[in-house]
């Protein structure tokens, strides 16, 4: 922060000194010499791609896109740099995954950090040689964790970043631990969600409500954090609307109000909403290449299991795949499934080539070429081995299971054309037929009770599906889906069905694709949004509203969860809304189907 308070850079800064334009437009900077900045922990800045805050005549200005992930990694990259020399870094279960999906090993070793470990993990050999960094949730487990690493310490020093606001209890106890003086530093980062994309971020948690109005244990607790860490991150104080026909929503808005210091932005907004608004977006099949593996081969977090493919070798049983550390899958998460196979097959002939060029070795010359190239070349190889494995294994599964053939006729009767007696009888014959997955006979029987609202129908299914040996735990969603379906709806299903061959925030190539028609309501919502046109009486303000103005930033979070097909429209939102605003989304969870269960159990009358 500069010292006159008007201007926000990062670390980095310091490094390239040619990107000093963070500075330029102050005047009272003008002839300041460096060394009178003061570098805090902010949220980077143009140099390395990361938000930045810019001092233009005493006014505050953002000037770069935000990036969950990118501002995560600089969290990450600024408590690495402030420890010099060797480093072992201590996470527990929640930072763990914060870690693993912000950022890869090889970055986390250019760091110095040669182990990373959990804090729970003891007794812990003495480490007198490396510096002890500690990255934690502000949570009792964690801190009473630490004061028992305190208590015998294996290093000689421990620099402890939480991951929120830290309670003055926990960090008396912290200091009561300490009986070493070993602590050298404890400081607060904002990195208290999953960022899963630049513009996605979860706190992966499933069955936070009790009941339709009732939050479970700590879950309530967990969502406040986990949005306030990514307000606070992004230096946002919005303005926080919700849905008014949830109680839940209404709950979880007060609470982040009520959390947040300082006057609300009115070009900001944050929008709580319940997943019941909108369940047939988790019931429909989602045909891009994020979605289809999360359904088929998600185990969370961006990772990916292949180990049921045939023939796969043991280095393709895990795969990751990661918008930021993956270029193709960048390109080609949002793609549908028929093009997607088109370009990995473009891929896989890039690959052949570039190694029918590396295999020439005729000459000094070319195996000079071959070890000057052998990194790229190694990347490209790695590349296409994992999503040539993990398309051709999507494709095997959808094809075996009927997904693209029986499952698809069906949901497209069911969804866009509403004849109840043709989709009855349809129904009824695939429930019957083996080589659909139970999961996808289940899923059928609610989307063709969210549609029809038929209780005795539903019964019949029930029976149907037992007496097919479908397993009890996956009936009891189609239990539960009545009394979940019947609450909280500001848009009752009819409008939510007619929405979904609406073309909000789709590109012209979706639109025109029959297993890619259906539009989530967010799409909708998004779209009135940026016309100043979102019904206050069903989406009230939490606080007192500020006078309305141009939205630069919304965030959306779902109560219940969210789905990668409301990603991508928020992603489409992005490129293509009318008044340059920036959208970010956010859930409880990152639905899949099987995830989606769990949420309508969990929340019984």
């Amino acid at each position: 922060v500069c010292v006159c308070g008007c201007v926000r850079v990062c670390t980095c800064w310091g490094l390239q000194p040619e990107h000093n334009v963070c500075l330029s437009r102050c005047r009272i900077h003008q002839g300041l010499d460096t060394s009178a900045i003061l570098f805090l922990v902010v949220v980077g800045c143009l140099c390395c791609y990361r938000a930045v805050i810019d001092g233009r005549d005493g006014d505050v200005l953002q000037i770069a896109i935000m990036d969950l992930v990118g501002v995560t990694q600089g969290y990450l990259n600024a408590m690495f740099s402030s420890v010099p020399g060797i480093k072992v870094l201590l996470v527990d279960e929640a930072t763990n995954v914060i870690v693993s999906t912000a950022t890869t090993q090889s970055e986390i070793y250019k760091q110095q950090v040669f182990l990373l470990d959990r804090i729970e993990s003891s007794p812990r050999a003495p480490m007198t040689d490396a510096k002890c960094v500690c990255f934690l949730r502000p949570v009792k487990a964690s801190v009473d964790a630490l004061c028992t690493e305190l208590q015998k310490p294996a290093f000689p020093a421990y620099h402890v970043f939480f991951s929120n606001k830290l309670h003055p209890e926990d960090l008396q106890s912290i200091a009561q631990a300490d009986t070493s003086h070993l602590v050298r530093d404890v400081q607060e980062v904002f990195a208290d969600c999953l960022p899963l994309d630049p513009h996605v971020f979860s706190m992966e948690k499933t069955g936070c409500l009790r009941t339709p109005t009732e939050w479970h244990g700590d879950a309530l607790a967990r969502a406040v954090a986990c949005v306030t860490a990514t307000l606070r991150a992004t230096r946002t104080r919005p303005l926080i609307r919700f849905q008014g026909s949830s109680a839940a929503c209404q709950t979880l808005a007060g609470r982040v109000a009520e959390g947040l210091d300082g006057k609300p932005d009115p070009s900001a907004l944050l929008l709580v909403l319940d997943r019941r608004c909108d369940a047939i977006t988790p019931l429909c099949s989602q045909w891009t290449y994020q979605a289809m593996a999360h359904e088929l081969l998600g185990v969370g977090a961006n990772k990916y299991d292949l180990s049921k493919s045939p023939g796969i070798s043991r280095d393709l049983e895990t795969l990751v795949l990661s918008s930021v550390q993956d270029e193709f899958f960048a390109s080609n998460m949002y793609m549908p499934f028929a093009d997607l196979i088109r370009s990995v097959d473009t891929l896989s002939k890039q690959y052949k080539a570039t190694k029918e060029r590396q295999s020439q070795l005729d000459t000094l010359e070319d195996m000079k070429r071959f070890f000057g190239n052998y990194e790229a070349y190694k990347a490209v190889s790695g590349s296409a081995a994992k999503h040539v494995t993990a398309v051709v294994e999507l494709k095997r599964l959808a094809q075996k299971h009927g997904i693209v053939d029986q499952v698809a006729e069906l949901e497209n009767l069911i969804v866009f054309q509403g004849d109840a007696g043709a989709s009855w009888k349809a129904l009824q014959a695939l429930v019957q037929d083996r080589a659909i997955r139970d999961i996808d006979r289940v899923r059928m029987c609610m989307l063709f009770f969210m549609r029809f609202e038929s209780k005795q129908r539903a019964e019949r299914l029930a029976d149907m599906l037992a007496e097919c040996k479908v397993p009890k735990r996956m009936l009891g969603a189609l239990y539960a889906l009545p009394s979940y379906a019947s609450r909280s709806r500001p848009e009752r299903d009819p409008s939510v069905f007619k929405l979904a061959g609406t073309p909000a925030f789709k590109s012209p190539e979706e639109s025109k694709n029959m297993l890619t028609e259906h539009s989530p309501l967010l799409g909708s919502l998004l779209e009135r949004l940026q016309n100043n046109a979102l019904d206050t009486e069903s989406y009230p303000y939490a606080q007192q509203a500020a006078q309305p103005a141009k939205l630069a930033t919304i965030f959306v979070f779902f109560v219940g969860g969210a789905t990668y097909e409301e990603a991508k429209t928020v992603a489409y939102f992005n490129q293509h809304n009318k008044i340059g605003a920036t959208a970010l989304l956010g859930g409880t969870s990152l639905l899949n189907f099987a995830r989606f269960c769990e949420e309508v159990e969990a929340c019984k009358q």
